[in-house]
C-alpha cells in the first residue's frame, strides 16, 4: 500500500497485459536535476499484451526493447514488441539462475542481495551489451525488461540511476515498487508452484529494500560507483557520459 509517507515513485502505465512498466523518469539526480521521462522503460514481461497495449508503448516512442530474459523464458512466452513496427529488438540473456531456469530445483540464493551482488560480479558482458545497445538510441525510449521487473531489470535500472546520482533512498524505493505492483502475479505465481509441489522462499517474491540496500553497498565498496563499474565491464569515459546525458539531459 501507498501512504502519504511513501516516497514518491514511478507509476505503471495504464496496459492491460503488463503491471510493471515504469519510467526512469523523474527521480532527482546530479544538480538537483530530475532524470529526463521517455528516456527508459522498465518493465516486466511483455508476452501478454494486447494490441492496444503495443500501439500506446510505440506511441510512447518505445523504439528498442531489450528482453533480460533466457532462452527457455523466451519459448514460455515469447515478447509481443518483437518484429513489432520499427522497435529494435535485442535479447540479452542476463541468468539470475532464478526465473531464468524457470524455478525448478531448490537452488535458491540466500537472501535477494546475494543473486544481485552475484549478477553485477558476473553479468558484466551482458550489461556491457545492454549498455551499448542503450547508446544506440540517445533520443528515444528504451524498454528493458525481464519476468516480473524486479530482479535483472531491478539491478540494470539500479546502475543507471545510480550512474545520473539519484539518492539511495529514490534507488530503493523504486526497486521497492515492484513488490506493489506485481502482489497479486507474485501471490498466484506462489500458489502455481506450490500445487506442482515445489518449496519457494516468499523472499523470492518479494522486493526488500535491504536487499537492494546491500546490493548499493556492495557497488560502493568494491567498484566506487555505477561508473566505476560500468568503466570496469568495458565502457569508455565518453559513453559513460552519453548514458548520462540520455537520462538527465545536456
Amino acid at each position: 500500500m501507498i501512504t502519504k509517507n511513501t516516497l514518491a515513485v514511478s507509476r505503471p502505465l495504464p496496459l492491460q497485459g503488463a503491471k510493471n512498466v515504469r519510467d526512469l523518469g523523474g527521480y532527482i539526480g546530479t544538480g538537483g536535476v530530475a532524470t529526463r521521462r521517455g528516456a527508459f522503460l522498465r518493465a516486466d514481461s511483455l508476452g501478454r499484451l494486447s494490441e492496444q497495449d503495443r500501439q500506446a508503448l510505440y506511441q510512447y516512442g518505445v523504439r528498442c526493447v531489450i528482453d533480460l530474459r533466457s532462452e527457455q523464458e523466451l519459448q514460455r512466452e515469447p515478447n509481443r514488441l518483437k518484429g513489432y513496427c520499427d522497435i529494435e529488438y535485442e535479447n540479452i540473456s542476463i541468468s539470475d539462475g532464478v526465473q531464468s531456469s524457470g524455478l525448478q530445483g531448490n537452488d535458491f540464493p540466500p537472501t535477494m542481495a546475494d543473486l544481485y551482488i552475484g549478477l553485477l560480479d558476473s553479468a558484466g558482458p551482458s550489461i556491457y551489451q545492454v549498455m551499448q545497445t542503450a547508446l544506440r538510441h540517445p533520443r528515444e525510449t528504451v524498454l528493458f525488461h525481464c519476468s516480473a521487473g524486479k530482479d535483472r531489470t531491478g539491478t540494470v535500472a539500479m546502475l543507471l540511476l545510480e550512474l545520473c546520482g539519484v539518492s539511495e533512498e529514490a534507488i530503493i524505493a523504486d526497486y521497492a515498487a515492484t513488490e506493489i505492483y506485481m502482489k497479486d502475479l507474485f501471490a498466484s505465481q506462489k500458489a502455481q508452484m506450490e500445487a506442482l509441489g515445489m518449496h519457494v522462499p516468499d523472499y523470492l517474491l518479494q522486493a526488500k529494500p535491504q536487499d537492494m540496500a546491500r546490493t548499493l553497498q556492495h557497488l560502493h565498496h568494491r567498484y566506487r560507483s555505477a561508473a566505476g563499474y560500468l568503466a570496469e565491464i568495458g565502457l569508455s569515459s565518453e559513453e559513460i557520459q552519453a548514458l548520462q546525458r540520455k537520462l538527465i539531459g545536456e
